[in-house]
C-alpha cells in the first residue's frame, strides 16, 4: 500500500512538472501582438521606416509600405513611413526599409521630437 502511494505522488509530481514547462514553453514562444502600437515618444528613436509604428523594423514594416505605395493619406496613421523622408511611399523606402531589415550599414532618417 505504501509503494502504491508513492508511486501515485511521484506520477504526480511528474505531471506537475510536465505542465509547468509546456506552460512556460509556450509563454516563451508566443509571437509579439500586432495590436501594439506605440504613441508615446518619450525616449523612442522614431525611425523613418517603421510604417506600421510597433518600434520594430521587420517585415510587416516592409507589407505595410507595399499596401501604402502610392497613396496619399498615409501621414496621419503611419507618420513614420516615409523611410528616405521625401514625402512620397515609394519602391525606394520598400527597398530601404528591407536593406534596414538585413540590418545592411547605411545611413538612415530618424524623427526628432
Amino acid at each position: 500500500m505504501e509503494m502504491n502511494r508513492t508511486g501515485i505522488i511521484v506520477a504526480c509530481v511528474v505531471a506537475i512538472a510536465i505542465v509547468a514547462v509546456a506552460a512556460a514553453a509556450l509563454l516563451l514562444t508566443q509571437e509579439k501582438s500586432s495590436e501594439y502600437r506605440s504613441s508615446d515618444s518619450t525616449g523612442r528613436l522614431m525611425i523613418m521606416g517603421n510604417a506600421n509604428n510597433d518600434d520594430y523594423l521587420d517585415q510587416s514594416d516592409v507589407d505595410t509600405l507595399e499596401k501604402l505605395r502610392g497613396t496619399s493619406d498615409w501621414a496621419r496613421d503611419h507618420p513614420l513611413a516615409d523611410a528616405d523622408n521625401d514625402g512620397s511611399i515609394t519602391d525606394a523606402d520598400i527597398d530601404m526599409v528591407k536593406r534596414m531589415v538585413k540590418r545592411e550599414a547605411m545611413d538612415i532618417y530618424y524623427a526628432y521630437s
